[in-house]
């Protein structure tokens, strides 16, 4: 685990964290004995990490043990799907996603998400029941609405101010069973396929059956940051955070270095311009 406590006397505790999953240790240990309550997440990032996480545990309750917490964190959460869970466990009943690259903002909704602890299953709901996460949801650019509430959580993904920069995995080859490559070769339509087109190819060599996939011939769907440079989101982060009339009650940034999302020749030098700005309005 790699999540460090800036000290630097600000009026909040402030959390650096490695990937963005995280945060849901982060919260956990700071959430996790007080009653939910109507508190707003502030999520600036390229991605909106709202993903459904496919689980095999439980999630944690106010009682689980920190090794529970590393578990469920680091085992079961990936860094874009940490954040309804966080939801279910009322760390957060309001979210504003601010998308740098986006222009305007998408009309405010509210989602129902239903989690089956038995099953360990979650869903969405187009009916609310009585057990169900509400949530309200919006989508927006840097022109968002800063919040006059007392009960907020900042958090920011270093990727958001890392402009025209599509993630390209590295090509890999796997070897697969004769059945395996005579479907993938045979049936018409395949999930591989329908992801990733053409970049997904089968091969055999000394009679050995292998799985190719090559991200590079793959055009990924989510560029990021089109229209704005990295001074611009810098200089727009700086007047959002300088509109604030509150502080929130706790801060995280996310490096993402280590799944690539931004690049390891900026992000020391974009966390420090972050810092300075967080420590002008908030020390």
């Amino acid at each position: 685990m790699s999540i460090k406590v800036v000290k630097d006397q600000l009026m909040m505790p402030l959390y650096i964290i490695d990937e963005h999953n995280e945060a849901f240790f982060v919260w956990s240990k700071l959430f996790n004995n007080i009653a939910p309550s109507k508190r707003h997440l502030i999520h600036i990032d390229e991605h909106a990490d709202f993903g459904i996480p496919y689980l095999t545990k439980p999630l944690p309750d106010p009682s689980s043990t920190q090794e529970r917490l590393i578990d469920f964190t680091y085992r079961q959460l990936t860094i874009g799907t940490f954040l309804i869970p966080s939801a279910i466990r009322g760390f957060f009943s309001a979210l504003t996603w601010i998308k740098p690259s986006s222009v305007g903002s998408a009309p405010l909704e509210r989602i129902c998400i239903d989690y089956n602890p038995e099953l360990y299953e979650i869903s969405f709901l187009t009916i609310p029941n009585h057990h169900c996460t509400q949530l309200e949801y919006i989508c927006s650019g840097w022109k968002a609405e800063m919040l006059s509430s007392d009960n907020w959580i900042l958090d920011i993904c270093l990727d958001a101010f890392n402009p025209n920069k599509i993630l390209t995995p590295d090509p890999f080859t796997l070897e697969i069973t004769k059945s395996e490559y005579e479907n993938l070769n045979i049936a018409d339509v395949n999930v591989w396929n329908l992801r990733y087109g053409a970049s997904v190819t089968t091969s055999i060599l000394n009679n050995k059956f292998y799985f190719n996939l090559d991200f590079s011939k793959w055009s990924s769907p989510e560029s990021v940051n089109a229209n704005n440079s990295l001074d611009d989101n810098l200089k727009c982060f700086e007047e959002f955070i300088s509109s604030s009339s509150t502080s929130p009650e706790v801060i995280t940034i996310c490096r993402s270095i280590i799944s690539g999302h931004t690049r390891r020749d900026e992000v020391d030098w974009i966390q420090e311009f972050i810092l300075k700005i967080l420590r002008s309005k908030y020390k």
